[in-house]
């Protein structure tokens, strides 16, 4: 997996797993007493995305060169990338990383500074409803809100319609 930001990894706290007891905000309960969060930061998303999704590491290279303006990384154009590579995904009938995407996208939502936090919903679960009904042809609130935890706590569609 790329490294996006050496000695930043540890300032996030890991993914919850198939098979993990899970915690407060999606944080396997094992690893509750190791870590200290702050916020997760502009810095932070490409790699928790990554993280969550493994197999958009293979698309890594040519997208974080498109993506950036100098050294500063285009974090929408990012999200863009990623969430037609998730539509893919579904249309391959590949969900293996879902818990894990939608864990992280929630994260972004709930842990992230403000910039991240509008990151979570404009770039990925809105990106996300216009790529999977637009391009797909996919209900989102069908395929995809199920997914979601405390983000779906009300009747509010979260993905719209």
């Amino acid at each position: 997996m790329p490294a996006l930001a050496p000695g930043r990894n540890d300032r996030l706290p890991p993914i919850a797993g198939a098979g993990d007891t899970v915690g407060p905000q999606g944080v396997p309960d094992s690893s509750l007493a190791r870590h200290t969060w702050a916020l997760i930061t502009p810095v932070d998303a490409p790699q928790l995305m990554l993280e969550a999704c493994p197999s958009f590491a293979a698309k890594w290279p040519e997208v974080g060169a498109d993506n950036a303006d100098g050294a500063e990384r285009l974090l929408y154009l990012d999200a863009g990338d990623f969430i037609r590579h998730v539509v893919e995904l579904h249309q391959q009938n590949q969900t293996t990383e879902f818990d894990g995407i939608f864990s992280a996208i929630e994260r972004m939502v709930t842990e992230g500074d403000e910039y991240v936090s509008n990151l979570g919903v404009i770039g990925y679960l809105e990106g996300l409803q216009m790529a999977s009904v637009t391009s797909a042809g996919i209900d989102p609130e069908v395929e995809f809100r199920p997914r979601l935890g405390a983000l779906v706590g009300s009747d509010q569609p979260v993905l719209g319609r």
